[in-house]
């Protein structure tokens, strides 16, 4: 029999809600549907997650980015200040992802996904900095300073995989890409917060920290991400087969890229993680995914600052549009605003209270008010 003996005069501190930090979601025009909106308002009355991260920001169904007449480079914000109004109003900042490229401005017809997310590097560089400028002055000028030294800026995603990035083989290719990007951010406001890599397993931490200090580009936090499934590949089809690893396998990996981090003087922010990699896995979808999340959030404390679970509804369609309602999908939300077990993870979660105790079992919670 399990024992769990707490005291409730051995306080071990405030609790630490680096797992309400942020939570994800897949794309920008995904988010701005009625349900999905409607579901993140659910969302956050039980949890109150302060960040949101998503692809798809500069996807051409956005409208960000097109070419006049002339051929000239011209941006459009009226649909990501929709969105971006309706998530502040929400109570949840964005951790933006830039990328990944626009029509506009890419360099290959290289595309991923059912939505045809653009994966190639800009035909030209100083387009790709004017992109980024315009768009974190357009913020900058419409929430204000203040606000937006509250957010993140994250460059690109996944640029280790084939899958998300045609140059992948070619870590340099990434950094100058994401020195632009960085140099852009900054110039808008040197107090503006800017990180990578976003790899699929913490890749290129180091590399990227030498290359900022060789090359002194801006570098505020590092951003990589982790699933629960041992030798993870690119899963563009939902077809993989995963094998599941125990919750040390996470622990382990975690541990290790946050100390590297940590010594560097940078937080560590898991953009992405989950029991599976897979958007067609039927773990998502079983009671397993709860108690594997409280476990996962309790053990890794203190190795990481951020993890964001990847996502928080099934409205999600690398893949394609779901065609049922229980698909294995990443969700904490079935298309139709079912609550999976795993949404009851991060409602117990954001129910605990301020105040930690000490307790004898190293997975469990024990808090009190005051």
């Amino acid at each position: 029999m399990r024992k769990i003996v707490t005291d409730i005069g051995s306080v071990r501190g405030k609790l630490n809600r680096y797992f309400s930090e942020c939570v994800g979601a897949g794309r920008a025009a995904e988010v701005m549907r009625h349900r999905a909106y409607q579901q993140l308002l659910t969302l956050q009355s039980d949890c109150h997650f302060k960040y949101m991260r998503f692809h798809g920001l500069f996807h051409d169904e956005m409208a960000i980015a097109y070419r006049d007449k002339n051929g000239a480079l011209r941006f459009n914000f009226q649909y990501l200040d929709a969105l971006f109004d309706d998530m502040l109003a929400a109570g949840i900042r964005p951790l933006v992802e830039l990328g990944l490229m626009p029509e506009a401005l890419a360099s290959k017809d290289a595309h991923v996904f059912w939505w045809k997310m653009n994966t190639s590097m800009p035909k030209e560089m100083s387009e790709w900095y004017d992109l980024v400028f315009a768009t974190v002055q357009h913020c900058s000028k419409r929430y204000g300073e203040e606000e937006v030294k509250k957010w993140y800026f994250e460059v690109w995603n996944e640029p280790n995989l084939r899958g998300f990035f045609t140059e992948s083989e070619n870590k340099d290719a990434y950094f100058a890409l994401y020195e632009q990007a960085a140099r852009a951010v900054k110039a808008v406001c040197p107090d503006f917060r800017v990180g990578g890599p976003a790899t699929a397993g913490p890749k290129w931490i180091d590399e990227l920290i030498d290359y900022c200090k060789k090359n002194d580009a801006p570098l505020d936090f590092i951003s990589t991400h982790q699933y629960c499934v041992k030798h993870g590949a690119f899963d563009e089809d939902g077809r993989s087969m995963t094998q599941m690893m125990p919750v040390d396998y996470l622990t382990d990996i975690l541990k290790e890229a946050g100390q590297k981090c940590h010594e560097a003087g940078l937080p560590c922010i898991i953009t992405e993680w989950s029991a599976s990699y897979s958007s067609r896995d039927p773990v998502h979808d079983t009671y397993y995914s709860a108690p594997f999340i409280l476990e996962a959030v309790k053990r890794c404390e203190g190795y990481v600052d951020m993890m964001s679970y990847w996502v928080y509804t099934d409205i999600f369609e690398e893949v394609c549009p779901p065609r049922q309602l229980f698909h294995g999908g990443f969700g904490l939300f079935t298309v139709s605003s079912v609550k999976k077990p795993a949404y009851h993870a991060f409602r117990f979660l954001g129910s605990l209270a301020d105040t930690e105790l000490n307790c004898n079992d190293a997975s469990s919670y024990a808090c009190c008010d005051g």
